[in-house]
């Protein structure tokens, strides 16, 4: 997330470990009152920020308010300020969807991802059932879909993280599949951070971890046959995308 403070912080540990998957998280919104962030183009982008010069809080009055051109333009450049301080990244998605909120939104989402050689998270299902549109009337052969897509919401981890990951893991079906999850420590820092809201705050994450560094999590893996892939993996394994 190129406009938050630690950006840079993150990109060393990058360098440190080039092995792992660190793509660029495209931001477009700004969803923490405690802690909020400017574009990085601040008022060169004027239609991406509210009345303090942070981005917009929710992705409804980024729709309502964003021109295109401005989209483009704050997306062209955190994706530039990642590869000038020296990030190899293996993909691009994008914060709370944001990125694919509406078909226009989607296109130059994809084509950045053309221009750059680089990967874009896209799935079928869940745009069309968050964003009423149909992912297959914007992409070509050339994009590499996962099969399905999850994320905890409120609503599914009612009774429970163990639950509902456990619950996942066990019933797969075959193909690519994206499991996103937020792990972080429920402590002062991650408190601070989100303000003492309960959905994907500090508590929150706090269950990711709990569970994804479980026993349980690793057996299920095991005993399901789940095979864990990166990015590089798959670009290594289907060629480069573009």
């Amino acid at each position: 997330m190129m406009p938050c403070p630690f950006a840079a912080e993150m990109i060393s540990y990058a360098k440190l470990n080039s092995q792992k998957d660190i793509g660029i998280h495209l931001t477009l919104t700004s969803e923490w009152a405690g802690h909020q962030w400017p574009p990085i183009l601040g008022k060169q982008v004027s239609s991406l920020i509210n009345s303090g010069g942070f981005l917009f809080e929710t992705v409804n009055e980024l729709k309502a308010k964003a021109n295109l051109h401005d989209i483009e333009k704050e997306m062209r450049a955190q994706i530039e300020m990642a590869l000038a301080i020296g990030l190899q990244p293996s993909h691009i998605d994008c914060h709370m969807f944001s990125a694919i909120a509406n078909p226009e939104f989607l296109k130059v989402y994809i084509g950045l991802g053309h221009e750059y050689k680089l990967p874009v998270l896209l799935n079928h299902t869940k745009t069309k059932k968050w964003f009423k549109y149909k992912l297959k009337h914007f992409v070509s052969n050339k994009e590499l879909l996962t099969d399905q897509l999850f994320i905890a919401t409120p609503r599914n981890t009612k009774n429970g993280f163990h639950k509902y990951y456990s619950n996942i893991l066990q019933h797969l079906n075959p193909g690519l599949n994206c499991l996103l999850v937020h792990p972080a420590y429920d402590d002062e820092e991650m408190k601070l951070l989100t303000n003492g809201r309960y959905n994907y705050g500090s508590k929150w994450r706090q269950s990711d971890y709990d569970f994804f560094m479980s026993d349980e999590c690793r057996d299920i893996i095991q005993e399901n046959n789940i095979r864990l892939i990166t990015w590089q993996e798959i670009n290594e394994r289907f060629g480069k995308v573009y």
